[in-house]
């Protein structure tokens, strides 16, 4: 019989099973996908690895960066100057680039989580949207909202995005404006590398639990025909993940979030600060990136309203 098995190689499984490990535990993490690392990726193209999921770290996460210096995964400093990738909707002004409308709608809504943010027990009755609507905010406010929060936040859209929900997440965090400010040298992918490197084999691709069952002072683990005997288990899975493995108590599904990333390479580099860019959504946001020096150059924000297209 093992100690533990964790169901899921995202960084929280695969920091649990390292951990455990660590205090010489028998230790195996299941993976449905073909690579660890969950939201957390980091693809390579003609250009170089670029993120295509989470990718930025607190410098307040003490824990996570003390754990990225135990494996080995190198940090730096952002090179942006406009406050990043902060925790929820930060004061860096979408709308506030040359040529851009104002935002009215959105800087009230920066005031409304700030307010929201110092009292737990306000009503949760709102998504961002219904309540940027009854604030009277334009579309243009939304579309500014929109990429704020799937850029810096959530990838939940601010349709479904419970309001109260993000200005708790907000204030957890600090508030709006601080963090966000380190980032993986080799990516954040290669961080979940890392993990997954100190642990071998006792990382399963393409293993999804089916079932997690308790048997005997014991769980039970269903992986295909096989059925692994431990003394825990960790479920290191999104809610809609964990819907699929029977045995577990049900849990409210609903909608896990449509927002992506996505890398278009351009023949040449943009202006220093473009007024404007042709995307696939109303706003959408570009930066120069040095690979040689592993250097941020240009981190604009690029606002286009009224046009849908491709770069």
């Amino acid at each position: 019989m093992r100690d533990a098995v964790v169901v899921g190689a995202g960084i929280s499984g695969l920091a649990a099973a390292h951990r455990l490990v660590a205090d010489g535990a028998d230790v195996v993490v299941l993976e449905g996908g073909s690579r660890v690392g969950g939201r957390v990726w980091t693809p390579a193209g003609p250009g170089g690895r670029w993120e295509a999921g989470g990718e930025a770290v607190d410098l307040s996460n003490t824990r996570l960066v003390a754990l990225a210096e135990e494996v080995g995964a190198e940090l730096r400093r952002s090179e942006v100057g406009w406050g990043d990738h902060g925790p929820a909707p930060v004061e860096w002004h979408v709308a506030g680039r040359k040529g851009a409308p104002d935002s009215p709608g959105y800087r009230s809504l920066l005031a409304e989580l700030v307010r929201r943010g110092g009292n737990p027990e306000a009503d949760d009755r709102f998504t961002v949207a219904e309540w940027m609507a009854r604030d009277g905010a334009g579309m243009f406010d939304l579309a500014v909202a929109e990429t704020a929060v799937s850029v810096t936040s959530s990838p939940m859209p601010v349709k479904r995005m419970s309001l109260h929900a993000l200005a708790v997440k907000s204030a957890a965090r600090s508030g709006a404006g601080d963090g966000a400010e380190l980032r993986f040298i080799d990516g954040a992918g290669g961080f979940a590398g890392a993990l997954a490197a100190r642990l071998g084999d006792r990382v399963r691709l393409r293993s999804a639990a089916a079932a997690v069952r308790v048997r005997g002072g014991g769980v039970e683990v269903e992986c295909g025909a096989e059925r692994l005997r431990a003394r825990r288990a960790i479920v290191a899975v999104p809610l809609h993940a964990r819907a699929r493995i029977d045995g577990l108590p049900a849990v409210p599904t609903g909608s896990y979030g449509v927002a992506a990333k996505s890398l278009i390479e351009l023949a040449e580099d943009l202006p220093a600060e473009p007024t404007a860019a042709l995307t696939d959504t109303a706003l959408g946001y570009a930066y120069s990136y040095d690979y040689k020096t592993r250097v941020s150059v240009t981190l604009p924000i690029l606002p286009y309203v009224g046009v849908r297209g491709s770069l």
